[in-house]
């Protein structure tokens, strides 16, 4: 997938050069994740089920900058979701 196609997936990041949120706000760090993917990491998503490869790309993301913090930080990006679904999926994978 392009980086303008993933970003129809994204709920933080909207083609801003700097990020909108503040250091210690768990945003930021989804934000973070989200441009990372559209501009350099576009190559790792194909077309087969994006919504899940995307979760589970930036649940990892998370996981490695910011562990303690993890479920927090998650929970804000599946709120901004509401997938049920997808949510149980990723925390049996990265819980």
């Amino acid at each position: 997938m392009t980086g303008s196609e993933i970003l129809r997936y994204c709920h933080f990041y909207k083609k801003e050069s700097n990020p909108p949120f503040e250091q210690k706000d768990g945003r930021r760090l989804l934000w973070l994740a989200e441009k990372w993917l559209c501009e350099e990491g576009n190559g790792l998503i194909d077309d087969t089920n994006p919504k899940f490869k995307i979760a589970s790309y930036i649940a990892a993301y998370v996981g490695k900058w910011s562990p303690y913090e993890f479920a927090d930080v998650m929970e804000i990006y599946f709120s901004s979701i509401d997938d049920a679904a997808l949510k149980e999926q990723i925390m049996k994978i990265y819980c």
